[in-house]
């Protein structure tokens, strides 16, 4: 796990607002500090957005229920993610490594301390 990274976040990063600073702390500390071969590259985070929602202590209604509040909780939630990553890659502290994930594909992120 991404203990180096972690210590980079922390170094480089703590002037960061509370939300994307513990997103960014979740994707250095899963992801990889060295190369696990060709697949598994290092300061890769590819977990997905619910991880991140946890990380900034929001709780996820059940996937598996498609309609009505718990559908909509889990897209506001989402945004809210995706609006924080945004930041993230504003200020170069991550880097997308898939342009465009279509819908169903995780964005997989290139953590850039």
């Amino acid at each position: 796990m991404g203990a180096q990274l972690v210590g980079l976040v922390v170094v480089k990063w703590a002037h960061l607002p509370a939300k994307p600073y513990k997103i960014l702390t979740r994707m250095a500390l899963t992801a990889r500090d060295e190369e696990g071969g060709p697949d598994k590259p290092a300061a890769t985070f590819w977990a997905g957005w619910e991880v991140l929602a946890l990380a900034i202590g929001r709780e996820l209604p059940d996937p598996h229920d498609e309609g009505g509040e718990a559908a909509k909780r889990r897209k506001t939630i989402r945004d809210e993610v995706v609006r924080v990553t945004t930041s993230l890659q504003d200020a170069g502290a991550i880097k997308s490594v898939v342009d465009n994930p279509g819908s169903g594909w995780r964005q997989v992120w290139k953590v850039t301390p």
